[in-house]
């Protein structure tokens, strides 16, 4: 028969400095990042495009400096947040596709949709059918 050591119940192990919190690490975008559009994201005065529920407008990333689109939906106008769902989640699924502009981020707001964008450059796609024909 083998012989085995007696078994003795755990204790939690004290932890030093256990009740101390730790510091968050500020954004780098500045003191008031919090999470939304506003927060990550300055709009420029450039207007990519307008239509019937939404427009596109340049924004900068505060924390990258790189400039994109931003396709802002009013909620105002009646448009269905499931519809604005079904945008987002389309987009998303076809992340890694080269014939489709890719979607950076998405929010929501108390009034609006935000979905930020690769920026392209070259002009309007309807410009360039005009301009074939």
């Amino acid at each position: 028969m083998q012989h085995r050591p007696e078994m003795v119940s755990s204790q939690p192990l004290p932890i030093p400095d256990a009740n101390k919190r730790k510091k968050k690490k500020k954004a780098r975008a500045g003191e008031d990042y919090t999470g939304t559009f506003t927060g990550l994201y300055k709009l420029t005065n450039e207007l990519l495009g307008e239509g019937s529920y939404a427009k596109v407008q340049g924004c900068v990333s505060l924390q990258s400096g790189r400039d994109y689109a931003v396709k802002i939906i009013e909620k105002n106008n009646g448009h269905s947040r499931s519809r604005v769902f079904r945008e987002v989640e389309t987009l998303y699924q076809c992340q890694g596709n080269k014939n489709i502009l890719e979607l950076i981020e998405f929010f929501e707001d108390e009034d609006r949709f935000y979905l930020v964008f690769e920026k392209l450059r070259g002009g309007s796609i309807l410009s360039h059918r005009r301009d074939r024909k």
